[in-house]
């Protein structure tokens, strides 16, 4: 059974999403958060259209993310990337 696989600019408006929750709830200095922010974007995600590029982006996203943030800053990112993952899968609209 093969996997699903979302348009890239609905993943893009979901990563898009992280941004303002980045600099609002994880308590990083002003400009870890405004960097990794910047690295929410979602732009990459917009023109793709095969799931093995999008799985290669957000893979590619994670690993710029977890060289930023210390240990303890990259488990409240997941934690955050969590709840709006939660959100977009379960979301009626």
């Amino acid at each position: 059974m093969g996997a699903a696989t979302y348009d890239g600019a609905l993943v893009a408006r979901l990563i898009r999403a992280m941004a303002p929750d980045i600099k609002a709830k994880l308590g990083l200095a002003p400009e870890t958060a405004e960097r990794l922010s910047a690295l929410h974007h979602g732009d990459d995600f917009a023109t793709l259209e095969d799931g093995q590029q999008k799985l290669d982006a957000y893979r590619a996203l994670q690993l710029q993310v977890g060289r930023m943030l210390e240990a303890s800053d990259l488990e409240r990112y997941r934690a955050l990337l969590n709840v709006h993952w939660e959100e977009f899968a379960f979301s009626k609209g």
